[in-house]
Formats: structure tokens, sequence, C-alpha cells
């Protein structure tokens, strides 16, 4: 697997083009790692309420997860740059999960312990000036690592690390003198992980 994306998870870094794509309802947010900075903005054709994104910076497109609703199947659809849909796959009642596969690597099956559920809800305040309050959930206890990041990729945080009991956990993220602007708090158990965006506002 090369990268992939979730529900819950509407955030995807592409490390051939060096770009951020952020979901917002069913348009994508692009910004330039380099500059730290919003580059542009893909309006995503059909308004089926979208999931988990991922790209393919090789072939340039857009994999979007559609969520119609709990009683109809799910599918992907498939965007260039401009955002018009070039095509489209079933993906059972709701495709929680995109992921990018790369043809003619080997993969060693492995036997692995099955990963704890996660759920990232949505930070309050946001956006926010000093401090926000990041809460997640765990169905079982799990180890976990809950880092903040800017859009370089750097770390800027550590607001969890170890093992935590099942149930609501809450984090507080106080940015101090960090500058205003965008940043990914990422929420890891094994080797399932979410990923949301904080606003940070002067």
């Amino acid at each position: 697997q090369i990268g992939g994306g979730s529900l819950g998870q509407d955030v995807y870094y592409d490390p051939i083009t060096e770009q951020a794509f952020a979901l917002a309802g069913t348009t994508v947010l692009v910004f330039d790692t380099d500059a730290n900075a919003q580059s542009g903005t893909i309006a995503l054709a059909g308004d089926t309420p979208a999931g988990g994104l991922a790209y393919d910076g090789a072939a340039r497109r857009l994999y979007v997860g559609r969520v119609p609703g709990f009683v109809e199947s799910g599918f992907v659809t498939i965007h260039d740059d401009t955002g018009a849909e070039v095509g489209r796959f079933d993906a059972g009642v709701a495709p929680a999960a995109v992921a990018l596969y790369q043809p003619g690597l080997n993969v060693a099956a492995e036997t692995e312990a099955p990963t704890p559920a996660l759920v990232l809800a949505p930070n309050y305040p946001e956006p926010f000036s000093q401090a926000t309050t990041i809460p997640f959930v765990l169905d079982r206890p799990a180890r976990v690592a809950l880092r903040v990041y800017d859009l370089l990729g750097r770390e800027v945080a550590v607001l969890a690390e170890g093992l935590l009991p099942s149930g609501r956990h809450e984090a507080v993220w106080e940015a101090g003198a960090l500058p205003a602007g965008l940043y990914l708090v990422r929420l890891q158990a094994g080797d399932t992980v979410r990923t949301r965006t904080l606003t940070r506002t002067k």
C-alpha cells in the first residue's frame, strides 16, 4: 500500500507532488507543503457526501469515497485535477477507506492482532486562537500516539503517547508561539491512523 484515506481522515499527503489535500465537503483544498500555504481548490463533480480521499500523484487522480447513506451502496469516484469525474466503482454500503497500491510490490503475508477501532472526533473550538480540545475514542485498550504536525510534516506537539484504556479521551493542544495556519493532528493505534485538520487563527 502506498497511500490511502478513510472516513474521519480528511487529509492526504502525496509524497510525489509534495502536496497536501484536505477534504471540505465536496471541495478539496490543495496545499503547497514547501510554502506551508494553500495553493488552490478542486471542486468535485457530484453532490454525494464525501468520506476519505487519496491522491495518485503519478497519474494525477483523486480517489474519493462517497457515502450516500447506510441504506444505499457507497462508491468511489475518480477525479482529474479540475475535479471532473473520470471514473467510479462500487465500494459496498459505506466506503470507509480508500487505499492505493503500487503494482509489482511483493508483500509477505503476516498474521497480525486485530487493530483497535479509532474515532478522531472534530476538535473544538475550530478554528481556535490559543488552545483547542481534541476528543478521540478507543473501542478497547490500545497503545496510541497523538501528535500534531505542520504542513511541512514537522512534528510540533506530542499530545498523548502510551497505553490508554477504552472509552472517550480528550487532549488539549496549546499552540503557544506557533504561527496561524493549518496543522494536522494524527492519531495512531497499531496500523490504524486517523487525521484531521486544525485551524489556528491569529
